[in-house]
């Protein structure tokens, strides 16, 4: 029988130095950055900052000291002394930036109509906030729509989609019958073969949207609105239904009831585009809308408002970069647009982006991409402003730390670029977070800013980011008037 070679305590020695100095060799020269596998792994290795303490670059103290001036700021506009903030913050408040000779505005068409709608010389006037996830489920937008309408007047969430994936604060909507969403933003694949997904981007069905024109049978699709708990009060109560839809290819029944009332009985042929408007009378009422046919249409939007004041719509597409109106059927989407009286666009992108640039210039590429979207959505409503919000600062985990994704800077350079060229008001967000590695010092804010993803903000950190936002377009305000 063969003996086992014992290894003396010498060569167990040389050999542990072997692989120590292996792994120094490996820290000193494995790039700082790892290698790239692929467009979804790269591989990385602990650098000399893993082991030091204190080699973190983030500043947390600085975004400390910006999150307790937030802490002190008044909740309400209407009351706030704007001067006050401004010397307050300093630093802290990032004021929206432009690009336009001295004496114009961007933003000064839209101040223009709130001063109009203050003096009743107009009725109404709508804002879009389009987004990404962070706005998702009516996060900073509803904030910003009760603190209008409790000035300028108005009531209702305003615009909502036929089918709803995820649930929203503003309203509570559910669905009966097999509905389904077509949406242009995110991974998902629409599966059709034409470009009618309209002002929200996406579309819903109940039937399948290949018509068969053999079926017999009726289906039915029912959408059920409620007013909801966490809604701000004046998202609870509203006075006319709108709605978007059509392009049905059999005989449509659309039944609309409120409470306990039926509001209209309508039959419609195999139609082409649609937009129907009913009145509710002042309610904070249920409301049912039952469509029954072989076909179902395309329902492209909804909206629940009052008949006068001001209306601020959350249109989120998660997974969106903001790049999707060049691709929606210009018709429709300038017959929606047209019939909204819409002042204001604000085009809150850019965060789906940062994880997958890898370069300035695709960065770059990605601004062109964007001021091109820009171009088409002011070539449909020429008299509206447009303000641009850069992404947030988000991180990644780097060895034991999050540390900020290394193109963000320039992706938000890239969306300042473009918004500046063409003419709109910028709102940098990276920057009033506190800039590099901020996100870290929201996630460990007490209570937390923003979630544990190191990406979206908290319930509180997005009522913060309203809050300034909401100062920095007061102080504008004020400023053009002067």
């Amino acid at each position: 029988m063969m003996q086992n070679k014992q290894h003396s305590p010498f060569h167990t020695l040389i050999f542990m130095l072997c692989i120590l100095a292996t792994c120094t060799a490996i820290i000193v020269f494995f790039p700082a950055g790892g290698i790239r596998i692929s467009n979804s792994f790269t591989l990385k290795f602990p650098d000399r900052s893993f082991f030091d303490a204190d080699s973190s670059t983030t500043n947390e103290q600085e975004v400390k000291h910006l999150i307790d001036l937030y802490e002190n700021m008044t909740d309400s506009l209407a009351n706030a002394d704007t001067t006050a903030v401004d010397t307050t913050l300093s630093e802290g408040l990032q004021h929206i930036k432009m690009n336009l000779p001295a004496g114009t505005h961007p933003l000064r068409n839209f101040f223009t109509v709130l001063d109009k709608l203050k003096n009743k010389e107009i009725e109404k006037t709508r804002i879009l906030h389009f987004g990404d996830s962070q706005i998702e489920g009516d996060r900073i937008t509803g904030y910003i729509r009760e603190q209008l309408q409790k000035q300028y007047g108005g009531y209702g969430p305003g615009l909502l989609p036929a089918f709803e994936v995820v649930p929203s604060a503003a309203i509570d909507q559910t669905n009966e019958g097999n509905w389904k969403r077509y949406a242009l933003f995110g991974s998902q694949n629409s599966g059709v073969n034409h470009d009618r997904f309209g002002i929200l981007a996406n579309f819903g069905r109940f039937t399948a949207a290949n018509f068969d024109s053999s079926v017999t049978s009726t289906s039915e699709g029912v959408i059920r609105l409620r007013p909801s708990d966490m809604a701000f009060s004046r998202s609870r109560s509203y006075s006319r239904l709108r709605m978007w839809f059509g392009y049905n290819r059999d005989s449509l029944n659309l039944q609309i009831s409120s409470g306990d009332s039926v509001i209209a009985l309508e039959k419609f042929g195999p139609s082409g585009y649609l937009s129907r408007e009913y009145n509710l009378g002042f309610t904070s009422s249920a409301v049912d809308i039952r469509f029954s046919g072989k076909d179902s249409p395309e329902v492209y939007a909804l909206s629940l408002e009052s008949n006068s004041g001001i209306y601020v719509d959350n249109i989120a597409m998660r997974g969106g970069s903001g790049t999707v109106f060049k691709k929606i059927n210009r018709y429709l989407l300038q017959q929606q647009l047209q019939s909204l009286e819409v002042s204001l666009i604000i085009l809150q992108f850019g965060g789906n982006s940062v994880p997958h640039i890898t370069s300035t210039k695709e960065a770059e590429r990605y601004g062109s991409w964007f001021a091109s979207q820009i171009q088409t959505l002011k070539s449909m409503v020429p008299g509206a402003s447009f303000l641009v919000i850069g992404p947030s600062d988000m991180a990644y985990k780097e060895g034991q730390d999050f540390v900020t994704y290394p193109y963000l800077t320039d992706v938000r350079d890239a969306l300042r670029n473009a918004a500046l060229s063409e003419g709109c008001a910028f709102w940098d967000l990276y920057e009033l977070m506190g800039g590099k590695n901020s996100m870290k010092t929201w996630v460990n804010a007490d209570p937390p800013l923003a979630a544990p993803d190191y990406i979206h903000f908290s319930p509180k950190g997005a009522r913060t980011v309203a809050e300034l936002l909401m100062k920095s377009i007061e102080k504008e305000y004020k400023n053009c008037a002067k």
